[in-house]
């Protein structure tokens, strides 16, 4: 008998993600395995009789958004399953970056990279061992299509994982307890290690920093009023808004490195 026929048949519904606690170093021991975290939208994958959702976690459909990943989840050979996983767009150097997904003009290169198997068939595997529900995930995608590909996995010392992500330019890691279940929200069972050099780490902290210095900055930036021609009004409401480039600005200072579109040279 297949652990798939051990499982119990209660049907999995559209559940919240698992979420990572974050740590400042992997955890130690054999009982973890670890993933390169990739820099893109949360999606999980679902299909159904009714077709094919990619749901976000603010529960918005993408799969008109991303038709290369919602077709490889159409195309894979069974009625029923939910995938979690990331969608992403890679640089030429197959660097997933945020700023290449948002770009709507990458939509139809976008996939998805998957990471856990929620259902299968019916089968609510949620409390399923991870180890197991990967070796599923896998199988799933042994012929699978260019629009998703698995996220695989490592064993073995989590920093030895993680310097390799540091070296890619990777966001970081995330490792999973073996033996866990797929609980949703924040959990103890996964653990994410942050890459600070990463662009998706660059760009949480000038977000961040953004949301406090841009509101008192629009108190006191200077406009334009009249058409251009007087200098000395002060932005207020709506009379301004500070644009990307300004807000990075007011958080770093003039002449260092700020994140930004690499030259793909037409390569996407």
């Amino acid at each position: 008998m297949t652990l798939l026929h051990e499982l119990s048949g209660r049907k999995a519904k559209f559940i919240e993600p698992c979420l990572p606690r974050a740590a400042e170093q992997p955890p130690a021991g054999r009982n973890w395995i670890h993933e390169i975290k990739h820099d893109g939208f949360r999606i999980m994958a679902k299909l159904d009789p009714k077709g094919v959702r990619l749901l976000t976690r603010n529960g918005n459909d993408f799969a008109g958004r991303f038709p290369l990943a919602a077709s490889a989840i159409a195309a894979l050979p069974v009625e029923t399953c939910l995938i979690d996983s990331e969608a992403i767009v890679c640089d030429p150097n197959g660097l997933a970056l945020f700023d290449l997904l948002r770009d709507w003009r990458h939509n139809d290169v976008a996939v998805l990279c998957a990471f856990d198997l929620i259902e299968l068939e019916g089968h609510d595997l949620r409390r399923t061992p991870i180890e197991a529900r990967k070796r599923m995930l896998s199988d799933l995608l042994r012929r699978s299509h260019p629009g998703i590909t698995l996220n695989k996995h490592f064993g073995g010392d989590g920093n030895v994982i993680f310097e390799h992500a540091y070296a890619l330019g990777c966001e970081g890691i995330v490792s999973k307890r073996l033996g866990s279940p797929y609980l949703s929200g924040r959990s103890d069972y996964l653990v994410k290690v942050k890459n600070q050099n990463a662009p998706a780490v660059r760009r949480e902290a000038e977000e961040e920093w953004g949301a406090i210095v841009a509101p008192l900055a629009l108190m006191c930036w200077p406009v334009q009023k009249n058409g251009g021609n007087d200098q000395d009004g002060y932005a207020g409401g709506d009379e301004s808004v500070l644009d990307r480039h300004d807000r990075r600005r007011l958080v770093f200072p003039e002449g260092s490195e700020l994140p930004h579109l690499p030259d793909c040279n037409g390569q996407l």
